[in-house]
């Protein structure tokens, strides 16, 4: 609490006076600065996340209070090419020194979220794999204590977020063109969290406000066209303040097209208002702190009428809007500068801290040439107090240590929470036991111990003796407690008597040692810390003599063993003390069993049993074969033919070995008889032999119908039917003629005589 009044202490005498005297302080010119954001930590340190332009390599910057630049590389080689591939970062300082920062990574084509714990390594935290997100993005931690990322993605702008417990996305505003350059994050002393970011084709200035848990967006009025282009936005209240650039047809190449202001509440509307016109507005900044909002804007002007211009102008605003000064300026006659990637964050006292890129050279895109460059408040003394502070507060500005008590007026005001005009009561010192609190921490010889030892000084840390501890209480030394004496020599593994030596002078009793005979007497031995019971002497080999000489609990054991094959006999080798004789079973006289046993005895086994004629199979399978005996079993070698797959043969053969003959034959259709007696009938297999099965019709005794059937059977048709006269033609042309069956039908045969030319003839004939 007394830090924090300090500090309140040193806002309110911070009033700054118009104009701002900041100085100018610029790192060593090793690279570009791309993609420049900037913090400021709670001891006054400055913190950058860039990318240098040639290698690609994503660089975490400190500025010391004294301007030292010292340089981390966070991700190396995430811009493939020399172009502008890396468009914005993001960085955020929390109160306990965790630096969290955004950034694309065209080299592995992600955008990824990375943080630094308090003296710890960059480590990834969250990353999206698609290779267009990223190129603008913004990290703050907001009231709530919600860590919020804002990203371009294509067409959409995109929010992640962390509460402590894994990240989780959606889309937050989707234009349905390209997001632009330029994603800022602004939240009013009431909560109200806005993004601020630019749609492009055409460029529109667009603020999206976080509503609950959903987002709402509002689009700047279609006039000026083309606005929105890298947009500085603050809270002054409730009312937002929005600075953004009008579009040039080619941004950092062709002048800057104006810079405007968009003032309204965060449910909008916004209408663009001119700040300054030609060639301003291409990269904005803005920070608002104790009671004042700033605006960090540059000029980039390229004219062949009026001459080239570069600038950096700093804005205030009071009650008459925002007033103007500029921090540098050059014209077409000096060095050509273009300032960009401006960003600005606010020092522990509530101070602004500008940073950008200065492409200083006389011809562009030359790395050597263009620093990264800081403004902040002069402090001479570098002791992150600035020296208009320092003066109203009462220190000496040129002095670190204005009350010579060793340590800094920053650290005093920053991190101790003391009063740096007036030595500190305490100087810390390392405790003592004298009942003083030497360290200054409240407390008086704590945590004061010390070691001791009471027994001999030759055991002292030998084997398991060990030292003990006397505690300070109130100024003296307590008694010495918790040590291990000299003791008596066990078997356990351990020096007890802090002799150097192990176990040793253990041992020698006499013991049983559980086993039987000759090996049951023993002696207790100490092996590897256990007390062990070892047999006096060692096992003999076994003898007849009614004694376990070999110690494995049985007496005399042993056998004797005669004989081959059935005849074998083992008995014991000895009884009752005395050596055994082996006689073996007398043999058989044939060995023609199939059983894999020696009944002859003769070293050879089944050699008596004769193969023996089998037969198998039926039909056409049927086979011959022998069974013989093989390793004591009997074995048949014979095996069937093959079987057909069907017996459709009318042969008298079972071709398909079922036991049956011929019953897969299929009977054969026939006729028999001739005319009309044809009838139909089968051709069968009866015994292996093809018959016929039919029987035709009987005959009639004539055919004599005209009908084409052979009616009589006999193998002509029709030939009974008679002949039958007939007459043609009238008068003197009447003939005779006949009528015949020809092919079943009655055919007439008869023609007629040639009439005459007339008829003048008077005979009664009609020739």
């Amino acid at each position: 609490m007394r830090r924090l009044h300090l500090i309140a202490t040193l806002l309110t005498l911070a009033a700054p006076a118009w104009a701002w005297d900041g100085v100018r302080t610029c790192g060593p010119d090793s690279g570009w600065g791309q993609a420049l954001s900037l913090a400021v930590d709670g001891g006054g340190t400055v913190h950058l996340l860039r990318v240098r332009r040639v290698g690609g390599d994503l660089l975490h910057t400190t500025v010391d209070p004294a301007g030292a630049f010292t340089d981390t590389v966070v991700a190396a080689g995430i811009s493939r090419l020399v172009s502008d591939e890396v468009h914005d970062t993001g960085l955020w300082v929390d109160a306990d020194g965790t630096v969290t920062g955004c950034w694309r990574n065209a080299g592995s084509g992600r955008f990824e979220v990375g943080q630094r714990p308090p003296g710890g390594a960059w480590a990834l935290a969250y990353t999206v794999a698609r290779d267009d997100a990223g190129a603008s993005c913004a990290v703050a931690r907001l009231a709530t204590g919600r860590l919020l990322v804002a990203f371009s993605d294509g067409d959409d702008l995109r929010v992640s977020w962390s509460d402590g417990a894994g990240w989780q996305t959606r889309v937050a505003d989707a234009p349905g063109r390209p997001v632009g350059g330029g994603v800022r994050i602004a939240e009013s002393v009431g909560g109200t969290v806005v993004l601020v970011h630019q749609a492009q084709d055409p460029g529109r200035l667009r603020v999206t406000r976080a509503v609950g848990a959903a987002w709402e967006t509002v689009e700047s009025l279609a006039s000026p066209v083309d606005v929105g282009l890298r947009p500085a936005a603050l809270f002054e209240g409730e009312l937002l303040y929005v600075a953004h650039g009008g579009q040039p047809a080619r941004p950092d190449v062709d002048p800057d097209a104006g810079l405007y202001l968009s003032i309204g509440a965060a449910t909008g509307p916004f209408n663009p208002d001119s700040l300054r016109s030609g060639g301003y507005g291409g990269s904005n900044a803005a920070v608002h702190g104790a009671g004042v909002s700033w605006l960090f804007s540059r000029q980039y002007s390229r004219s062949a009428l009026f001459g080239a211009a570069d600038g950096l102008e700093l804005w205030r605003l009071d009650a008459d809007g925002f007033v103007r000064e500029a921090l540098e300026f050059s014209g077409a006659a000096g060095q050509r500068h273009k300032y960009k990637y401006l960003d600005a964050a606010l020092d522990p006292f509530d101070q602004p801290v500008f940073g950008y890129l200065d492409e200083r050279s006389a011809f562009f895109d030359d790395p050597a040439e263009s620093p990264t460059c800081l403004y902040r408040l002069p402090d001479t003394d570098a002791d992150a107090i600035p020296d208009t502070l320092e003066v109203d507060l009462g220190t000496r500005p040129d002095v670190a240590d204005t009350d010579g008590d060793g340590r800094s007026d920053g650290e005093e005001v920053l991190l101790d929470g003391t009063d740096p005009r007036v030595p500190d009561m305490c100087l810390p010192r390392a405790e003592t036991c004298d009942g003083l609190d030497e360290d200054c921490d409240g407390e008086v010889d704590e945590g004061l111990s010390r070691r001791c030892w009471p027994g001999p000084p030759a055991a002292r840390t030998v084997g398991a003796c060990r030292d003990g501890a006397e505690i300070c209480a109130a100024g003296v030394w307590g008694a010495c407690a918790g040590f291990v004496l000299p003791a008596a020599e066990i078997c356990n593994g351990v020096d007890d008597d802090c002799d150097a030596t192990t176990d040793e002078g253990t041992g020698g009793e006499p013991c049983d040692t559980g086993g039987v005979g000759a090996c049951g007497v023993g002696v207790v031995v100490c092996r590897q810390g256990a007390p062990r019971c070892d047999p006096v002497g060692a096992a003999q080999a076994e003898t007849c003599n009614g004694v376990d000489d070999d110690c494995d609990g049985q007496v005399d054991e042993g056998t004797l063993r005669c004989g081959v094959g059935a005849c074998a006999v083992e008995v014991s080798a000895c009884v009752t003390g005395r050596d055994n004789v082996c006689r073996p079973d007398a043999p058989a006289a044939f060995d023609a069993n199939c059983d894999g046993v020696d009944e002859d005895c003769d070293g050879l086994t089944d050699e008596d049993a004769d193969p023996q004629a089998t037969s198998c199979g039926v039909g056409e399978c049927f086979a011959f074969g022998q069974r013989r005996c093989v390793a004591g079993a009997w074995s048949d070698d014979c095996t069937p033919r093959v079987a057909a797959a069907e017996d459709a043969d009318c042969d008298r053969r079972d071709d398909d070995c079922d036991g049956r003959n011929d019953e897969d034959f299929q009977p054969q259709p026939l006729t028999c008889g001739v005319g009309a007696c044809a009838r139909p009938g089968q051709r069968v297999c009866d015994s292996g032999v093809l018959r016929a099965v039919c029987e035709p019709a009987p005959g009639g005794d004539e055919d004599a119908t005209c009908d084409g059937v052979d009616d009589d059977c006999d193998g002509l048709t029709d030939e009974d039917v008679p002949l039958a006269p007939i007459e043609c033609g009238v008068g003197a042309c009447a003939r005779a003629g006949a009528r015949r069956c020809v092919g079943g039908a009655l055919v007439d045969a008869c023609a007629p005589g040639l009439p005459a030319v007339g008829d003048a003839t008077c005979d009664g004939v009609d020739d």
